[in-house]
């Protein structure tokens, strides 16, 4: 299949997918300017793997096209005839009506109703610029990814692995590639969802492992700008009922802050070094090393031996990740946390469960019984107009959209469990928090977190009874009594004490510098809008005295930065109590400042030992919030000239630093995909496996061979590798990476990782290295077909790996997983397996 082909079938799956189950998201978010259309994707893809992924886990094999689409139509067909039959409800003005607010001037009457094509009817433009905005992103990110596709290098070969098993196989969980005789112990409903596409568009999965990067760019982007611009549209005294374009045009800040820019370090290794930082080598230059800027030094001895060298974290943030290409746990769970922060938005503005209030036609509404009509706010900057918000499913709505959040935040945990416990809290504040601050939780909200957790659970059951946890390992060091705490003893077995140098500032800024600046901006110009200065000064002093205190006698220069923001963030909450665009965009950057801030206290215990981990997962996290939270705050602060001539004085050096620091972020997307792509030389699809037809023609026969003859699941021997080895371009383990088919061990220390939980998994992996081994170097036909009756190995691999061992050169060369193997043990197969292929020097053997 060509290139064209494979690009243009794969986007009509996602058209008719989205637009098929789109309906449902529709009737869920009243909350949602556009009805949840920028996140649109994301859900409809997790609706449409679900129900055969549902199935298959609780036995029979039916992740089939088949049932895919038969699944597909029926609730395509019944999410249709909802959304088009909805009727009116009391928070829709009826068309042509004109409102007026507190300014005087009239604003855009509803769409008319509640029905889903009277929506689109009304809001084409939108509707029309967002999916452009999708498809171009789509295709410009294949573009790009098409100078190297080459599944090679990182984890590649283990996200190949999982997604050709997933793309052949039909039970669930799929069968873990190098670990014959199990299912995965990972993260893997993302590989699921991007394999079920791949199923019903008939596209082999190295060639959509590149269109499943692709589609979350895409998405990534859409829902980035969508989140934004749905809080944007809610901002102000002046609400109009429909989804505009300029809104949307305003939340591409949010967009590119999330998707495209990078941190600070490639512009200061610019500014330093010139133009041989831009002509460096990707993997060692500001490529690479713009995720490794927070290094952690300064190990005690008793803990780490002496003289432990400096531990490179991961700072690694989304223009990295789809620049290198890793379609990994994180990457695949990106646009469905938009979709969770966007269901989060909706909740906020219009509460499940909440009795609805009336439109109030020329004054300020808001759709929660618990708010007053006005906001403590001065200047009316958090009236809230429900106009042309309707309550999406009638009197049992509230319940339907408890589950379909659950639903959505609760897959994060099969998707990256990382994101579920900040997704699900965050959806949780945003049902309850201005009634706590206010002191007074309602018996609905308990009602509603309540369902909401039930479900979130309850839903992905099967993922929970298949899934060994990762987390585990040494409890900390504990002192006395501390020690003797049964809970608090097995409490650090899962939780890490950060006993080592906390970050500098200066690495602090190289990644967070831009969202700090406007995050600060816009908190403290929100400080001063709550009246934060009428109380006087002498609680703030206290306050940032005291963080400074603090920072400098625990040698925690964070402590005092993010605790800042955090501190800003909790002093408006205790002021501001009503839903507000504004309060939310606080949130979200005062819980992504809370997040980084506990790194520097706690990391979650892991087979490394360390934080870099934790690192890594929190601050993509908080690189979200921040993305979605300083856009909005760019466009309705700092880059917004319609306020007082009074506030115009902050706004000019505001926006001139922000503009200064919006291009610095440019620096990293431009010259890291100068690097990553050659210079834009050599330009070659999107198929990553054709580059070992180059590199060993054999070695690519056999595989596709395999791939194209032995059923998947089927066990086929090969030499075990070590982890991310690699040689002439081809990854260790290749044959059950690519093919879809599992070998008795792979990777041996990413199997340690996936089954640190396990311990009796764990103690087969040398075992299982052992008696590959011997399969291989054996002369003894009897010993041989033991090891392949054990291992229940239907097909023998010989190539290049088995003949000449790793020592050749390439990353790995000192692997000592165990080939080369002597001629004379090769040659037994001849003499106890037949000959099903043989090309050069790989050879396929298949039992009588």
């Amino acid at each position: 299949m060509s290139t064209a082909a494979a690009l243009a079938r794969w986007l009509v799956a996602l058209e008719v997918i989205g637009w098929g189950l789109y309906p449902y998201l529709y009737l869920a978010t009243p909350g949602l300017r556009d009805r949840g259309l920028t996140v649109a994707k994301p859900f409809a893809l997790l609706l449409f793997a679900y129900p055969a992924w549902l199935l298959t886990s609780l036995g029979p094999p039916l992740f089939i096209t088949p049932v895919l689409l038969g699944a597909f139509v029926v609730l395509a067909a019944l999410g249709w005839v909802l959304a088009s039959r909805a009727a009116p409800s009391r928070h829709s003005i009826p068309e042509g009506a004109a409102t007026h607010g507190p300014d005087g001037p009239p604003r855009d009457g509803g769409a008319g109703g509640d029905s889903l094509p009277a929506f689109l009817r009304a809001s084409w433009p939108y509707v029309l610029a967002a999916e452009v905005l999708f498809v171009a992103a789509f295709l410009g990110y294949a573009w790009l990814r098409s100078y190297n596709p080459e599944i090679l290098g990182t984890e590649k070969p283990m996200e190949i692995g999982f997604l050709s098993a997933a793309t052949r196989g039909a039970t669930m969980p799929p069968p873990d590639p190098w670990l014959s005789g199990y299912t995965i112990n990972y993260y893997y409903l993302g590989y699921v969802i991007v394999a079920a596409v791949a199923k019903v568009t008939g596209i082999v999965s190295s060639v959509a492992f590149n269109l499943g990067l692709a589609t979350l760019f895409a998405a990534t982007l859409s829902g980035g700008t969508g989140v934004t611009a749905n809080l944007l549209a809610r901002a102000g005294a002046k609400q109009r009922p429909l989804p505009r374009l300029r809104t949307l045009g305003a939340g591409l800040l949010g967009g590119y802050l999330l998707v495209l820019a990078g941190n600070m370090y490639a512009a200061r290794d610019i500014l330093e070094h010139g133009r041989q930082a831009i002509d460096a080598w990707w993997w060692g230059g500001l490529g690479w090393n713009a995720s490794r800027v927070v290094i952690d030094t300064g190990f005690p001895a008793r803990f780490f031996g002496a003289n432990a060298p400096p531990s490179p974290t991961i700072n690694e943030f989304p223009s990295f990740s789809f620049i290198l290409g890793d379609l990994h746990a994180h990457v695949l769970a990106l646009p469905f946390t938009l979709l969770a922060l966007a269901l989060a938005l909706d909740a906020w503005f219009a509460p499940p469960l909440a009795p609805p209030r009336p439109p109030m036609l020329g004054g300020a509404g808001s759709g929660d019984a618990g708010a007053s009509s006005r906001s403590p706010l001065p200047g009316g900057i958090s009236r809230l107009k429900h106009l042309g918000s309707p309550r999406g499913w009638g009197a049992g709505g509230g319940v339907a959209r408890l589950l379909l959040a659950a639903f959505a935040i609760g897959s994060l945990y099969a998707l990256n469990s990382w994101d579920l416990p900040t997704y699900a809290v965050i959806y949780l504040f945003a049902l309850a928090l201005p009634e706590f601050f206010r002191g007074r939780v309602g018996a609905r909200r308990w009602v509603a977190g309540a369902i909401f957790v039930a479900l979130a659970v309850l839903l992905f059951v099967p993922y929970y009874l298949h899934f060994t946890s990762l987390v585990g390992g040494q409890p900390f060091d504990l002192p006395e009594p501390w020690r003797s705490i049964p809970l608090v003893s097995s409490l650090s077995q899962m939780l890490g004490i950060v006993i080592w140098s906390k970050t500098p500032p200066d690495q602090f800024f190289t990644v967070y510098l831009l969202p700090y600046v406007v995050g600060l901006l816009f908190l403290a110009w929100f400080w001063r809008r709550v009246g934060g200065g009428k109380g006087g000064w002498t609680v703030p002093a206290l306050v940032v005295l005291g963080l400074a205190l603090g920072a400098t006698l625990l040698q925690m220069p964070v402590l005092f930065l993010a605790g800042l923001l955090v501190a800003l963030t909790l002093a408006i909450l205790s002021r501001a109590a009503a839903r507000d665009a504004d309060i939310f965009a606080a949130v979200l950057i005062g819980s992504a400042f809370a997040l980084v801030l506990v790194t520097e206290v706690f990391f979650i215990h892991d087979i490394f030992g360390n934080r870099m981990n934790t690192v890594f997962k929190v601050y993509y996290q908080a690189w979200t919030l921040l993305a979605v939270g300083c856009g909005y705050a760019l466009a309705r602060t700092i880059f917004n000239w319609r306020q007082a001539p009074a506030e115009r004085l902050w706004r000019v050096p505001a926006a001139g630093a922000a503009a200064l620091l919006l291009l610095a972020s440019v620096a990293y997307p431009l010259a890291s995909s100068w690097a990553r792509t050659n210079h834009l030389q050599g330009q070659s699809g999107l198929d990553g496996l054709a580059y070992v037809k180059t590199a060993l023609p054999n070695e690519y026969a056999g595989i596709e061979w395999v791939r194209t003859h032995v059923p998947a699941g089927t066990v086929v021997a090969e030499a075990p590798g070590c982890s991310y080895g690699e040689l002439n371009g081809v990854p260790h383990d290749r044959v059950s990476a690519f093919a879809g088919v599992s070998t008795p061990i792979g990777w041996a220390g990413h199997e340690e990782q996936w089954r640190g939980g396990a311990p009796d998994l764990l103690a087969q992996i040398a075992p299982r290295q052992a008696d590959v081994n011997t399969l291989y170097s054996t002369t003894d036909v009897a010993q041989a077909e033991q090891i392949l009756d054990r291992y229940h190995i239907q097909y023998v691999y010989v190539g290049v790996f088995e003949r000449s061992g790793y020592s050749a050169g390439g990353i790995g060369a000192d692997c000592k997983a165990g080939p080369p193997y002597p001629a004379a043990g090769l040659a037994k197969f001849d003499t106890m397996m037949t000959r099903v292929f043989s090309q050069g020097n790989v050879t396929i053997y298949e039992r009588r």
